[in-house]
């Protein structure tokens, strides 16, 4: 059954009223960094004021004016401080060097996406005059365009605009190349990558390559035996194959047989050539499982990381490349699911993603694996540990790591592995114990420290006030609890 028709004039009207509040949400897009940039000044005046205070009674300030603003804003709004970071300097950009598109976003005629790809225009930018120039055509070719065709003519503008420094501008963007997980839900993260497009495509080949040799059966989908071909390649699982010729390695000769060495029942076929050359590396020996088994088994005991360390076997390394590296995974996992009495997922070390039970297991089995037992109470909550001195031991360290498993400023995910232990009230008048240590990333511990920002526990709970006087609470998350099934509990 459905609902009574619309006509034409109604239509017409809800497309215009659709029009009328996307260009509502672009000013109060364009409001918000507005304001976003007038209290990032204001913070920077009083932080001015304030160091001028602490510089004239003798005392260092530690810390620059406005260093902090960014934290302070996103504090506000929940939001990453990277973020509001980005939204400011674009918000300043558009001011500075592109006025026309600024004012344009401020009515409501372009959107935050294209003032993002308008602002990332005129950092590519270097000539003054070019700058001008964009501002001054740039509004009008936005207005009819998606951020996606406004983001192409950008870079056809650019292009054509200052063509004798794309080599510089190639050169820039490969420097800024970089790869980031980021964690999603039901047990599954992104990995991401930003590479030389010449490596992004011989990478592409390899993993078409590696998908083509499928056994036959196989019931995965091409995208599925993708993943699973790069996972493998990049934990030394698998390699392409390729066996070192007598003489050093470069393009292959045409006119030559490409393998020299086959072994016994292996088919080999011109087209494997047809990968880039830096596809290639050479298969693992003999020696190099020795050396990688021997990396394994002097693995140290006494270590402060998370429950479950899966250490599996390292991967051998290619000739001259050095040993391999050791890899610790720390996970919290019930001993419930753990013994297989419930099927309990359990947890990364830094709760950013679950790994299924069976999973776990399987890596518990493992040789090398290492495991600290944590005392909790029915909810979850981390038993008090105290200890003298002002620095925790690697086992009260790890202990708190587990309590809480990122800084604990309510708009930060730094791991708490690579976080500082901060004492809530400082030593000595504060104890080295759990209920006064938190993990407390650098810059946010030199934000408390130095910059008028506090923080308080209650429990498991973390509260910051910032130099306004505005508090914030970071929720208590407990480690991974559950009862035991009737059955089990029933005999025991």
């Amino acid at each position: 059954m459905t609902g009574p028709a619309v006509g034409e004039d109604q239509r017409a009207l809800l497309v215009d009223s659709l029009r009328a509040a996307e260009r509502a949400c672009a000013k109060a897009q364009a409001r918000r960094a507005q304001l976003m940039v007038q209290l990032a000044d204001a913070r920077k005046s009083a932080d001015q004021r304030r160091c001028h205070d602490l510089e004239i009674d003798g005392a260092s300030p530690r810390y620059k004016p406005g260093e902090f603003a960014a934290m302070e804003i996103a504090l506000a709004l929940t939001a990453s401080t990277p973020t509001v970071q980005q939204q400011i300097a674009r918000a300043r950009r558009l001011q500075a060097e592109a006025p026309d598109a600024w004012d344009a976003w401020i009515a409501g005629d372009i959107n935050e996406a294209k003032a993002h790809q308008i602002s990332h225009a005129l950092r590519k930018l270097e000539r003054a005059d070019s700058k001008r120039m964009l501002n001054l055509v740039v509004v009008a070719a936005a207005r009819p365009r998606t951020p996606e065709l406004l983001r192409r003519w950008l870079n056809r503008f650019i292009a054509w605009v200052e063509p004798d420094l794309a080599d510089d501008r190639i050169r820039r963007s490969v420097e800024d190349r970089y790869v980031s997980v980021r964690p999603d839900l039901d047990g599954v993260s992104f990995l991401s990558a930003c590479l030389p497009s010449l490596d992004a495509t011989s990478v592409d080949l390899v993993l078409d390559a590696l998908v083509g040799i499928a056994e036959p059966g196989d019931p995965r989908t091409r995208p599925q035996r993708r993943a699973d071909a790069l996972v493998d390649l990049l934990l030394g699982r698998i390699s392409n194959g390729w066996r070192p010729h007598a003489e050093p390695i470069g393009s292959p000769d045409p006119d030559r047989d490409p393998v020299v060495d086959e072994e016994p029942g292996q088919d080999w076929d011109e087209d494997d050539w047809a990968l880039p050359v830096s596809a290639y590396r050479l298969d693992p020996t003999p020696d190099d499982d020795a050396r990688a088994a021997a990396a394994v088994n002097s693995t140290d005991t006494d270590t402060d990381e998370p429950v479950i360390e899966s250490r599996p076997p390292a991967p051998a390394t290619a000739a001259g490349g050095g040993a391999p590296p050791r890899i610790s995974i720390g996970v919290v996992v019930s001993i419930q699911s753990l013994f297989g009495f419930t099927d309990t997922p359990g947890e990364l070390a830094d709760g950013s993603a679950h790994l299924p039970a069976d999973l776990i297991r399987g890596l518990a089995a493992q040789p090398g694996t290492l495991f600290h037992r944590l005392l909790t109470d029915p909810a979850g909550q981390l038993l008090d540990v105290a200890e003298l001195g002002r620095f925790p031991s690697a086992k009260l360290a790890a202990a708190i790591r587990f309590r809480d498993p990122v800084c604990t400023n309510p708009i930060c995910h730094t791991a708490a592995a690579r976080c500082d232990l901060d004492h809530v009230i400082p030593w000595p008048q504060g104890p080295t114990a759990a209920p006064n240590l938190s993990p407390t990333c650098r810059r946010d511990h030199r934000a408390k420290t130095h910059a008028g920002f506090g923080t308080a526990r209650t429990g498991d709970q973390v509260s910051w006030t910032t130099p306004t006087g505005h508090r914030y609470t970071n929720p208590a998350d407990p480690l991974p609890v559950e009862p035991w099934p009737p059955d089990v509990a029933d005999t025991g």
